[in-house]
């Protein structure tokens, strides 16, 4: 009775935003006289509520999107990456010391798609059994969302660490509200690792979103992915990163950047630049950051063949320790 109620509900939405969809079309592209910049924005905002709409999970957005703005701006190409802050989302092995971040994102430029997370991560370097300890907790949220589609993500997770290899484990809760047709909440789990076995070569992998738990009115469709990618570090000052992955409902990818030091002086800060495509979507990525002491700021821009662009803005303060790569 659950799964046929969901159908009916499914049906009747995907059959509404159909002649919807229908209808745009018409105004916007039958009309060649007026083919204004606001008529091809308004158009590219509906044609997403379909695609969000209809399916329940916002795939056409979060192939889009990673976590972070360090993230974001190597496309996605950051199994190896120890990037403490934001880890929890892609590969929780990164989580080492302590941090508070904000990431501010805009999904193809327009202000009604906007994301926003929050990143705050606590040193613990409690001992464990055979050399190990756990290098920290930490928690991650998330929200992104319009009038028609919204989704809130919370996630805690915790480091350990023995020699050169770290593991990282985060359970997560997802809530997805679409307004007039219900909600629904997933419990999940991220899993990751990490291991320097050179002072060049760095590898790392995760499994992500492990579904757990399903709870609500509407039936979401899982998306767990699985990953793995490595890292070479040429003479300190510049990374190139490679990462495949294989997410459900997609085809298996490859994404591959490179990250470069323009300026490490201890009186004038740190400064880089990155760049990065992935197959995932054809789409290629680039970003700039700032790092003074114990403040670090980054911007990105992430570019999509058919959906345009985005863009997003991030701060960091961290302490105890800085980024370890």
């Amino acid at each position: 009775m659950f799964k046929e109620t969901n159908y009916s509900i499914y049906k009747q939405l995907t059959n509404t935003l159909e002649k919807v969809y229908r209808i745009l079309i018409t105004k916007v592209f039958c009309d060649f006289n007026q083919p204004t910049p606001a008529r091809i924005a308004f158009f590219r905002l509906n044609v997403l509520s379909v695609l969000l709409s209809s399916i329940f999970t916002p795939m056409a957005i979060w192939a889009q999107s990673v976590s972070g703005y360090e993230q974001n701006a190597l496309a996605g190409a950051t199994a190896a990456l120890s990037a403490p802050a934001f880890s929890l989302s892609k590969n929780p092995a990164g989580l080492d010391g302590g941090f508070v971040s904000w990431y501010g994102f805009r999904h193809f430029g327009l202000s009604d798609l906007e994301e926003t997370g929050v990143f705050i991560s606590v040193p613990l370097q409690k001992k464990m059994p055979r050399q190990g300890y756990i290098s920290g907790l930490a928690i991650e949220f998330h929200h992104f969302g319009f009038h028609l589609y919204r989704e809130t993500r919370a996630l805690a997770g915790i480091g350990i660490k023995t020699g050169n290899f770290k593991l990282g484990f985060a359970p997560g809760l997802r809530h997805t509200a679409i307004p007039e047709y219900g909600s629904v909440s997933e419990a999940y789990l991220n899993a990751g690792f990490l291991n320097r076995f050179s002072d060049t070569w760095q590898i790392g992998g995760y499994v992500n979103e492990v579904g757990l738990l399903q709870r609500g009115r509407l039936e979401a469709h899982g998306r767990s992915s699985v990953g793995v990618g490595l890292i070479y570090t040429f003479e300190g000052r510049l990374d190139w990163l490679l990462a495949g992955n294989q997410e459900t409902g997609f085809h298996p990818s490859l994404a591959t950047a490179l990250r470069l030091w323009l300026l490490d002086n201890p009186l004038f800060g740190s400064f880089w630049i990155s760049a990065g495509y992935t197959t995932m979507n054809d789409s290629w990525s680039c970003g700039l950051q700032y790092r003074y002491r114990i403040i670090s700021a980054g911007f990105t821009l992430l570019q999509h063949p058919q959906l345009g662009r985005s863009h997003g803005l991030g701060f960091d303060t961290f302490w105890n320790k800085g980024y370890e790569l």
